[in-house]
């Protein structure tokens, strides 16, 4: 009855179409929308204003750089809509969105869409995904097929200013072909996959030169997908998700039994190290104001630059079967290091770890006998527990794993335990054996067990980096750099980046400081 008057009395001031918000008592909204031909009940929510909706990420992620960001995803299966979903929950301003296929209840399993979805197109999902994490985002959804239509794929690319690439097809021609537009384009790109049966995965970033070749730096300094990928090194086999990608990658002679038979299983589980991955690295190009510098000062990820700064290819182990099945089995460290002091004998507070009058001189000794040049090892630091313990950090100079010898008194009043172990990861606890404050001793054992050339008898995983050679890790690889590809690129796509560097800085202090940074940093 309130509504037919509300909506007689809008009538007569000349309105036949409109909404009605009605608040009640306990602040709950309603509303309605009121038509000559009736009246519609209708759903009321709220949307979060731009600065709430990425508020948890600030002090990590420079919310405002992020949205003002453009980012083209190519290829919207399991992995790629998994990047573009966590991109938009990041605050990613605007997303161009590629895939020329539909969603179909299989892909269901390992996608970021549901059932509701199925017979659309990805991109239209995607596009609606996007808008439901953050409204504020642009979307530009194009079904399209980047081979066919690379020269208009690659005009929308400069039209749009993108800022990121993250190519996430199943064919190695499409991945071919986006690797030539990045190194074209200048635009930093993000490639990742999964091997069969989702066994593992590698991502792959392939940057632009970041100083101009006439400035003395060579022709290359990163790899790009040519360079990876085209050498005599197995890397396996990447996983066939669909009859549509199957018959694109076997020989025209394969029938369709044994190409329906070629879809692999994989699970979602499996592809997610893989995504997040690629969401790390993006988050880190996009953090930067300006191709090739250090993220932002507003960002937290300047720590994951210094990590991720030589180092341009990653694989992933997560099962020991097809290319990982030669790894060691993931093991675990239970030791207490150092193990637990022993009841107190008759020698009393010798068990406890108490000190005697003369073991800091002793230390002290040991101390300078590591750092001295001829030990074979480095020096760190040194420290003393409240414990009783003596805790002394070196490192090997042909290892990247630092060790800490840890000593104390045991409970005989006379003896010395000592234990050395990794400072990080598992610490592969392996005894000092020698006479009490023997230094000659201590550091010709500590020199052999914390060498990676030597083999350990005592402790085999000792100088083992962090989870080496196990499962359920990332590896940083060291790849070649300079392929036919990506030199036919090199020399404009360098000096063309240098003058866009010198455009984006805001004075001409600014440009010279960013350009040697650029330049030291390459």
């Amino acid at each position: 009855a309130a509504a037919a008057a509300a909506a007689a009395a809008a009538t007569s001031e000349g309105f036949s179409d409109f909404v009605q918000i009605t608040k009640a008592d306990d602040g709950e909204l309603s509303a309605v929308r009121i038509t000559p031909s009736g009246v519609i009940d209708l759903q009321v929510g709220f949307i979060p204003g731009p600065e709430e909706l990425c508020s948890r990420n600030k002090g990590i992620l420079e919310t405002d750089l992020l949205a003002s960001k453009t980012v083209a995803v190519m290829g919207l299966g399991s992995g790629g809509s998994v990047v573009t979903d966590e991109l938009a929950k990041a605050g990613v301003g605007k997303f161009l969105l590629f895939d020329n296929e539909r969603l179909e209840l299989c892909n269901i399993a390992r996608h970021v869409c549901d059932v509701r979805d199925i017979g659309r197109l990805k991109t239209n999902a995607m596009r609606d995904q996007v808008k439901s994490r953050n409204p504020y985002a642009a979307v530009l959804a194009r079904p399209m097929d980047v081979i066919k239509q690379k020269a208009e794929l690659k005009q929308l690319l400069i039209d749009e200013g993108v800022d990121l690439l993250i190519m996430a097809t199943d064919t190695a021609t499409s991945r071919g072909v986006l690797n030539e537009l990045a190194l074209e384009l200048g635009i930093v790109a993000i490639f990742g996959r999964t091997i069969v049966r989702a066994a593992g995965g590698d991502v792959l970033r392939v940057r632009p030169n970041y100083a101009a070749v006439a400035q003395g730096a060579p022709p290359r300094q990163h790899p790009c997908l040519n360079c990876v990928f085209t050498r005599d090194v197995n890397l396996g086999e990447a996983e066939i998700s669909s009859i549509e990608q199957a018959k694109v990658e076997l020989p025209a002679y394969v029938g369709e039994h044994d190409i329906a038979k070629a879809v692999t299983p994989g699970l979602a589980a499996d592809i997610a190290p893989i995504s997040n991955f690629m969401v790390k690295i993006a988050l880190l190009e996009l953090s930067r104001e300006a191709p090739g510098l250090p993220p932002s000062h507003a960002s937290g990820l300047r720590s994951l630059d210094e990590d991720f700064k030589h180092t341009d290819f990653w694989t992933y182990a997560n099962r020991r079967e097809d290319l990982h099945s030669g790894l060691t089995p993931l093991g675990m460290d239970n030791s207490i290091v150092p193990p637990p002091p022993p009841p107190v004998g008759a020698e009393g507070a010798a068990g406890t770890g108490a000190r005697k009058p003369d073991d800091m001189k002793s230390f002290s000794t040991l101390c300078q006998a590591i750092a001295a040049p001829d030990s074979g090892i480095e020096y760190l630091d040194a420290r003393i527990k409240n414990s009783g313990q003596f805790v002394l950090r070196a490192i090997h100079p042909a290892s990247d794993c630092s060790f800490d010898l840890v000593l104390r008194r045991n409970a005989t009043a006379s003896g010395l335990d000592a234990t050395l172990c990794q400072t990080h990861g598992p610490r592969y606890p392996t005894v000092i054996v020698s006479e009490p404050w023997d230094v000659g001793s201590i550091v010709d054992q500590m020199r052999k067990a914390m060498d990676p050339r030597q083999p350990q008898a005592t402790s085999p995983g000792l100088c083992k980096r962090p989870f080496d050679q196990t499962i359920c890790r990332w590896y940083g690889a060291s790849t070649p750099i300079g392929c036919a590809t990506c030199s036919a690129y090199s020399r404009v796509v360098g000096a063309a980046l240098d003058n866009d560097l010198c455009r984006s800085t805001s004075s001409e202090a600014t440009t010279a400081a960013a350009c040697a940074e650029v330049g030291a940093a390459a």
